[in-house]
């Protein structure tokens, strides 16, 4: 593995520094620690944010389903305030459409299939 290394750094120039206390190295070293502290804050940043939107997403979600089952039931409401009798309608629904959810769905699947 050294063999191909030094072959390699034969056929390429490149910049030898070979002066331990070269002041670039001291500067490289100062980058590499300020660049390990950018690396650890965006780190915890990111973090964050992501919990944060997955926080929000959850917050939504729960909001939608609380208005869905629990507020907006105004449907109820409304017949009740009709005097709108559900269970009988619902008796008499059978009574004179005995399958209407096949007939439903054979249209439905017949549109589909057409």
């Amino acid at each position: 593995m050294e063999n191909v290394t030094k072959s390699i750094e034969g056929l390429l120039p490149l910049p030898q520094i070979r002066n331990p206390n070269d002041p670039r190295r001291k500067e490289l070293k100062e980058l590499e620690a300020i660049n390990k502290v950018i690396d650890q804050k965006s780190h915890s940043l990111v973090r964050r944010e992501l919990q944060a939107g997955h926080g929000y997403m959850i917050l939504q979600t729960a909001l939608f389903m609380w208005l869905t089952f629990w507020e907006l039931t105004w449907d109820r409401k409304l017949m009740e305030a009709q005097d709108f009798d559900a269970g009988r309608y619902d008796e008499l629904k059978k009574l004179f459409n005995p399958k209407p959810s096949s007939a439903c769905v054979s249209k439905i699947l017949g549109a589909i299939q057409n």
